[in-house]
């Protein structure tokens, strides 16, 4: 008899193999599946990182984490990504330097400080000004400079107080009158265009008439300087200029038939604008050689000077601080000089 195999057995060997490769076909189909579901499944819940079991002491480390109404408290937040701008601690002026002078009249003081804070301006006891800065902690305060030192004491809350010294140039009393330098007086013209040239305040404007006609305007530069084109019509005209910011008013003769100087009326002491002191004050200025001029303080007569042969004159009088209007007469000619105090 043939030793190999029995057909029972190779049979059962069959059965087995295949039983065996059925088995290994449903793990790895369970594993496909399994690793499918894995990788489409939902994020989880916020929630559910925490566990289902939402009491105890789970429960507790979430609604610290999350704030009681589920919203994600300041430690948590994701941090913006365009923060803004922070706003200066302390109070800072950026438009006055150390060695800075700066000219008599209106002036912005520039600055920083905390946001939306008053700042207030001291000069000794007296408030000087105030202004609120922006919510960027930027604030302007206007001011009207005065010719010497400045000293001003800057406070805002919370903030220690900042004191700013200023020094103020003095003016220049011979640019700041109003008068007219060109042509001079007294000298014959001919007809034809003519260029008018005088001083005033920096920045005035000058109004030119001709009786009761208008002839026009001229602003003063930085220098107190003007200027102004005209036709002149030859003979003798009588011209006013008109300092439209100060009222102050010169009147002049053109074109003498005599070469006789004709001094034209004016009032260069005090200037418009001036801050003066109690006390003596001298007024001066010129006129025609040998006129009288007259000379009143807000209406009230202060007394006349005579101009001398180059048409100078002077007069003191005792003055108290309080703003002023003077006026100079002569002749049909007025000048007119208002100063603060």
């Amino acid at each position: 008899m043939s030793s190999g195999p029995t057909q029972s057995t190779v049979r059962g060997r069959t059965r087995d193999q295949v039983m065996a490769y059925d088995v290994f076909k449903g793990i790895v189909a369970a594993g496909l599946v399994g690793l499918l579901l894995f990788l489409i499944r939902p994020a989880p819940a916020h929630g559910d990182e925490h566990g289902g079991d939402h009491g105890g002491e789970k429960h507790a480390v979430s609604a610290d984490a999350h704030g009681s109404d589920g919203h994600d408290t300041e430690e948590h937040k994701e941090p913006s990504k365009t923060s803004p701008a922070p706003t200066p601690a302390g109070l800072a002026v950026t438009n006055v330097g150390a060695d800075a002078s700066f000219k008599p009249g209106d002036f912005t003081l520039r600055g920083t400080s905390p946001a939306l804070a008053t700042i207030r301006a001291m000069r000794g006891e007296d408030l000087v000004g105030e202004v609120q800065a922006d919510d960027k902690g930027n604030w302007a305060l206007p001011l009207k400079l005065e010719p010497g030192r400045m000293e001003l004491n800057l406070t805002s809350e919370g903030a220690p107080a900042l004191p700013v010294v200023m020094t103020v140039a003095e003016a220049d009393d011979a640019a700041r009158a109003l008068a007219l330098t060109e042509p001079r007086d007294g000298v014959a013209l001919k007809a034809g265009r003519l260029t008018l040239r005088g001083t005033a305040q920096a920045g005035e404007l000058v109004q030119i008439r001709q009786g009761d006609r208008i002839l026009g305007e001229a602003k003063a530069d930085a220098e107190g300087k003007w200027s102004f084109p005209m036709d002149f019509t030859g003979g003798q005209s009588e011209l006013t200029f008109v300092s439209l910011g100060s009222n102050e008013t010169v009147q002049v003769r053109l074109g003498a038939a005599d070469a006789k100087a004709v001094v034209p009326l004016t009032l260069t002491n005090p200037t418009s604008g001036a801050s003066l002191t109690s006390g003596t004050l001298t007024l001066r200025g010129t006129a025609p050689a040998g006129s009288t001029v007259r000379l009143t303080r807000n209406g009230q007569a202060l007394g006349e000077a005579k101009a001398d042969e180059a048409g100078k004159w002077e007069l003191a009088v005792p003055h108290r601080a309080a703003p002023s209007v003077f006026v100079a007469e002569a002749g049909r000619e007025r000048v007119t000089v208002s100063t603060r105090r």
